[in-house]
C-alpha cells in the first residue's frame, strides 16, 4: 500500500506543473472568449469548467504518456517530437471535446435533434477559437517539455531562472 500511495504521489508532482499551465491558460482563453461575447452577455464556461479541464487535460497527459507511440522519434531532432506530440495531443482533446459536447446533448435534448445540434456547435467559431487557443498553448507546453527532457530539469531552471 506504501508502494501505491509513493507512485500516486509521484505521478502527481509529474503532472502538477502541466495542470497549473493549463489552469492559467484555460481560464486565460475563457477570459479572451468572454472578451469577445461580452457585447452579446454570453458565456460559454465557467471559471470552474475551466480549471476542472485543466485537470482533465493533465489525467490525457498522464494516459498519452503511457502509449508506446508517444516518443516516436526518440534518434531525431526535437522538431519531430514536438510535433507529433502536437498532433496527439491536440487530436486527444478534439476528441474529448466532441464527445463531452455529444454526451450533453445526449443528457439535454431527444435522440433525433443531436446531430443537427452538434454539427451546429461543431461548426461554431467559438468552438474552434477556443480549439486554436488550446492547441497554441499545447505546442508551447511541449515545446518546454521538450527541451527539459533533452537538458534536464535543472539546467533548465537555471536557464530560465539563473
Amino acid at each position: 500500500m506504501a508502494g501505491a500511495s509513493k507512485w500516486i504521489k509521484n505521478e502527481a508532482i509529474k503532472v502538477l506543473p502541466a495542470i497549473i499551465y493549463f489552469c492559467i491558460a484555460f481560464n486565460l482563453v475563457h477570459f479572451s472568449v468572454g472578451l469577445l461575447l461580452a457585447s452579446y452577455d454570453i458565456r460559454y464556461f465557467s471559471y470552474l469548467e475551466m480549471t476542472i479541464a485543466a485537470l482533465v487535460v493533465g489525467k490525457i497527459i498522464v494516459i498519452v504518456e503511457k502509449f508506446p507511440f508517444i516518443d516516436a522519434f526518440p534518434d531525431k531532432p526535437l522538431i519531430y517530437n514536438i510535433f507529433w506530440k502536437t498532433f496527439i495531443y491536440v487530436s486527444a482533446v478534439l476528441i474529448f471535446r466532441i464527445v463531452d459536447n455529444s454526451i450533453r446533448l445526449l443528457l439535454d435534448h431527444r435522440a433525433n435533434e443531436i446531430g443537427k445540434i452538434l454539427l451546429i456547435k461543431l461548426s461554431s467559431p467559438v468552438f474552434w477559437s477556443t480549439q486554436i487557443g488550446v492547441s497554441i498553448f499545447f505546442v508551447f507546453y511541449i515545446i518546454f517539455t521538450e527541451i527539459s527532457n533533452a537538458i534536464g530539469n535543472k539546467k533548465m531552471w537555471r536557464l530560465l531562472f539563473g
